[in-house]
């Protein structure tokens, strides 16, 4: 009897020995593709994802053409209130740029959320003779977006 005792206790022993190191085995990380800090190997996620984001503004040809024939010299982008970028008014894209070009763009980071809310006001420079009837900068278009960690560059059609 005692040693069936010492042979269940053993085993149990080794058993819990085993199991504790095959599970403290497992690499911890960043198991979030859409993350930044992406950990291929980690197996075990530790909370520590980063994300980040980027967003670019451009403008269609029609766009561009009814802007200058405002008298439109130059536009400015903001997002959050940080100017961002600037362009001549006719300037212009076919299509959707990369987002590392276009009238203006940027990248954020996103901290351990995937998503963060913003706000954009893109201003109009009107100099002396345009429409405007002098030296102004007008607001031409503001609006919001969502940056999402998933669609790592949001492109926005001004």
């Amino acid at each position: 009897m005692k040693k069936t005792f010492t042979n269940i206790a053993g085993f149990m022993m080794l058993f819990s020995v085993a199991i504790t190191t095959f599970t403290s085995c497992q690499k911890k990380g960043c198991t979030d593709g859409d993350a930044s800090n992406f950990d291929s190997g980690a197996k075990k996620d530790d909370g520590s994802c980063n994300f980040k984001a980027g967003v670019c503004f451009w403008t269609s040809q029609a766009t561009a053409n009814a802007a200058v024939a405002s008298g439109c010299a130059s536009e400015k982008f903001y997002v959050n209130g940080s100017l961002i970028g600037s362009s001549a008014a006719s300037v212009y894209f076919a299509s959707a740029p990369s987002c590392t070009s276009g009238s203006a763009h940027s990248s954020y980071d996103l901290g351990n959320s995937k998503t963060k809310a913003c706000t954009y006001t893109i201003t109009g420079d009107f100099p002396t003779g345009s429409s405007t009837g002098g030296d102004t900068t007008e607001t031409v278009g503001s609006g919001t977006f969502t940056l999402d960690a998933h669609n790592s560059c949001l492109s926005i059609e001004f």
